[in-house]
């Protein structure tokens, strides 16, 4: 997860956080969550996730994301 958030955009980064501001909290995390799966799918072998095979226990998706921010 850590080489997907370190090639976000800053673009892509300020549109999740004015997001968040807003208290539109659920649209951001449905866009990031589907930024994320379809990366992780075009970069995963073939062996480990099939397409059609959805991951039952993700690890949770936030507290990396806001670790970009709290330095």
């Amino acid at each position: 997860m850590g080489n997907w958030i370190a090639l976000q955009s800053s673009a892509e980064m300020r549109t999740t956080l004015r997001l968040l501001m807003a208290g539109r909290s659920q649209k951001a995390e449905r866009a990031l969550k589907q930024r994320y799966l379809i990366w992780r799918r075009e970069h995963s072998s073939r062996s480990h996730l099939s397409e059609n095979r959805k991951p039952t226990a993700e690890k949770p998706f936030w507290p990396d994301f806001l670790r970009i921010f709290v330095k």
